[in-house]
């Protein structure tokens, strides 16, 4: 018996035999690297095979042997092990340039892909694909062209899922929306750009599509999302919004009858919500919890011109012990439905599993700022795991590569243009833009808010950052509106 060695291995002690080579059709031995076989399997075992002769090896370090990869990895990276490292699921982020798009168009093909994480989206069709049954998070952004209506829709789900700019006075403009839906394996589904409408993209990506599966990278599946079909006035200022209809409630920790989440675990909980912004009136909502007596970061859409029913919606990531809550308060305006599901309210809790180490922050600003300012700078620290986040240096420096989603919001004066990019520095290349958030024209009578997500891979060493272009002012008060916020998803070096 022998033992051989090979390029891009880490070899490990060399064993007696227990394993033999596998053989094709025609019962000829196979030559390569192979798994473990035996029962219980061992992912630190591998072994090699030439000309049928079989040896045997054992990972160094703990490290697991990947069949795919052909190496031994960290057992995270490896997915050997389905019940200490469960294999983690699909993910993906699309995006799309070219300028203008009218519709209709079914589906809305992107052209270009960020993440597609075991290929969960087909460029080539335009659709998505559930690689198994389980709740599945989305993020929607598009921008939208002058003067003109703007419909993104599901096709494939249950509801009418919609992301809309009906009004007619607005420039180039950006509309983004968050939501949770739950498919069995093998459903698929697509992006529809509606009749009578249009979209516009550029390289800064004002079109954007990602998603995941929560039972797929989180080891506690806690999660709801609620809709609301009615219409929500503030007639008094503080009324706590109720999304009576529970469309998932994994945990039953939301309360459809109060509108309030209550953790049934201390952790990290992801959360987010979108209205519908009827012609001629205002919206303004603040995510509050029982944890501290201020709200946590508001919403804000001012009283305006806009003529027709818009969408607007923000996300935060925020620590919660057992037994406290979060609710949506609408201190001001009205939030609407107009049959479109457009007012929802969800969130899920954030435990990746092992392997993943924890990564998570959300910073805040209560003041405004006038670009050029690079970076902006968030003097709130309102949550910070793994410390990521560098006050000193208004960055994100990243310690673990992996997919990690990312989401901004920034806050609009009514005098104002508003410009904020997230920004790209790679170890060992240039800085680069990786989306923005822009408003070229003051036509809004009071504040508003506006902002996106994105799902990349970066690695580690890497930073990201927001700042404010001149000429430019990002505004924002005592109550949060301009907030900077992420967490790592899953821990992968080369996917």
């Amino acid at each position: 018996m022998r033992c051989f060695a090979l390029l891009f291995l880490f070899l490990g002690s060399c064993r007696p035999q227990e394993n033999a080579c596998p053989k094709d059709a025609n019962l000829i031995c196979i030559d390569g690297l192979f798994p473990d076989q035996t029962e219980p399997i061992d992912c630190t075992i591998y072994f090699g095979c030439v000309d049928c002769q079989s040896t045997q090896y054992t990972c160094p370090g703990g490290l697991h042997f990947d069949d795919y990869y052909e190496e031994c990895r960290d057992p995270y990276l490896a997915q050997c092990d389905p019940v200490n490292y469960p294999r983690n699921g699909s993910a993906f982020c699309v995006s799309s340039s070219g300028g203008r798009t009218v519709g209709p168009l079914n589906p809305f093909k992107y052209t270009e892909t960020l993440v597609n994480y075991k290929s969960p989206y087909a460029a080539d069709t335009g659709y998505w694909s559930a690689a198994n049954s389980g709740t599945f998070f989305f993020h929607l952004a598009g921008g939208t062209y002058p003067n003109e209506r703007f419909n993104l829709s599901y096709a494939g789900s249950a509801y009418q899922f919609t992301t809309v700019r009906n009004s007619s006075h607005h420039q180039y403009d950006l509309v983004s929306r968050d939501m949770m839906m739950s498919f069995n394996k093998y459903a698929t589904m697509a992006i529809t750009l509606e009749v009578d409408s249009s979209t516009f993209s550029n390289t800064r990506r004002q079109n954007m599509w990602a998603g995941f599966n929560l039972e797929e990278f989180m080891e506690t599946t806690i999660a709801f999302y609620a809709i609301s079909q009615e219409y929500h006035y503030a007639v008094y200022p503080g009324l706590t919004l109720v999304f009576e209809d529970a469309l998932i409630n994994i945990g039953n920790a939301y309360n459809p009858g109060t509108g309030v989440f209550t953790a049934p675990v201390s952790g990290l909980y992801f959360f987010f919500i979108s209205s519908g912004m009827e012609a001629g009136f205002e919206h303004r909502s603040q995510f509050v919890s029982n944890r501290v007596p201020d709200p946590i970061s508001e919403l804000w859409r001012g009283l305006g011109v806009n003529t027709g029913i818009d969408t607007i919606g923000k996300s935060i990531i925020y620590q919660l012990d057992e037994g406290q809550t979060m609710q949506m308060l609408l201190v001001g305006g009205e939030a609407s439905n107009n049959q479109t599901t457009l007012l929802s309210f969800g969130g899920f809790l954030y435990d990746p599993f092992p392997g993943t180490p924890v990564r998570a922050w959300l910073v805040q600003s209560a003041t405004s700022h006038v670009g050029p300012e690079d970076p902006l700078n968030f003097e709130l620290e309102t949550l910070n795991v793994g410390g990521l986040f560098d006050p000193s240096t208004d960055s994100i420096t990243i310690d673990t590569s992996g997919f990690y989603y990312m989401s901004f919001y920034i806050g609009i004066n009514k005098v104002d243009t508003a410009h904020a990019e997230l920004m790209h520095d790679p170890v060992g290349s240039s800085a680069r833009l990786l989306i923005d958030v822009d408003r070229s024209t003051s036509y809004n009578d009071y504040e508003d808010t506006q902002g996106r997500g994105i799902l990349v891979h970066l690695k580690a060493g890497d930073k990201v950052w927001i700042r404010v272009v001149t000429g430019n002012t990002v505004y924002s008060d005592s109550d949060k509106q301009t907030t900077f916020s992420g967490f790592l998803l899953h821990a992968i070096e080369n996917p």
